[in-house]
């Protein structure tokens, strides 16, 4: 029920100054949860756009920066829920990975009904972490190294993907970029500064799930661009 404004903020009177002020929306925070997503209409979805790619507002003219660890996390309903509005392909590229939970297991589940008996867990929950340190690891993974062989072989899984006839759209630019992000930062929580070929084996079909559109035949057979990727990346020798 959300409006574009009520996600990046708007300008409002003030009586007693006799002004239009800005009112920030929650865009303007380091971390946004987006929970159930799919459930806005589409203009209050793009409203995140410019926010997701930019690191920025603008509202009536007026640029605003957002700050710089600026994070987007979302949900989103199975699409054939009722309300809910689809995403479209420019919104869900600008996400770089993404994942199903699914149904915990039958332990997991009673565990969360233990812990949810009395209280809420998450009451409890303390900072691991400062901005100052996320910034600092940020730099870190901008600093993993990729052999020319590597984002060579990444690009050429770009160009297989939008040449496969069990997609409907390969990987754009963008994507390719994301890929590249996810492996630099996979390397590093493995301790290395250097991408090795199975931190993009790993990460690219979480990569490619919500941003690469299945064929009809595809769908029949209730396979996602996971699959297909995966199946693209084995006809592809891999460096050494």
């Amino acid at each position: 029920d959300l409006l574009p404004g009520d996600i990046t903020g708007m300008n409002i009177w003030d009586d007693q100054k006799r002004e239009f002020r800005f009112n920030p929306g929650p865009v303007f925070h380091s971390f946004l949860l987006a929970d159930e997503l799919n459930r806005a209409a589409s203009r209050t979805q793009a409203a995140l756009l410019e926010a997701m790619q930019e690191s920025q507002v603008t509202t009536d003219g007026e640029t605003r920066s957002l700050p710089e660890d600026f994070f987007v996390m979302a949900t989103q309903n199975p699409s054939q829920y009722s309300g809910t509005f689809a995403l479209p392909e420019a919104q869900l590229d600008r996400f770089g990975l993404s994942f199903s939970l699914g149904w915990p297991e039958e332990q997991m589940e009673s565990t969360i009904l233990t812990l949810y008996k009395s209280e809420n867990p998450a009451d409890g929950l303390k900072a691991e972490i400062t901005g100052e340190e996320i910034a600092q690891l940020r730099q870190l993974v901008r600093q993993v190294k990729i052999s020319d062989e590597l984002a060579q072989w990444i690009v050429k899984l770009g160009t297989l993907s939008r040449k496969s006839n069990d997609l409907k759209n390969g990987f754009s630019t963008r994507g390719l970029q994301h890929l590249l992000a996810a492996a630099q930062g996979h390397a590093l929580w493995e301790g290395r500064d250097f991408i090795i070929p199975e931190d993009i084996l790993e990460l690219a079909p979480w990569v490619a799930r919500h941003k690469l559109q299945v064929s009809a035949e595809m769908k029949i057979n209730r396979r996602q661009a996971d699959f297909v990727i995966k199946k693209l990346q084995e006809t592809l020798e891999i460096p050494v």
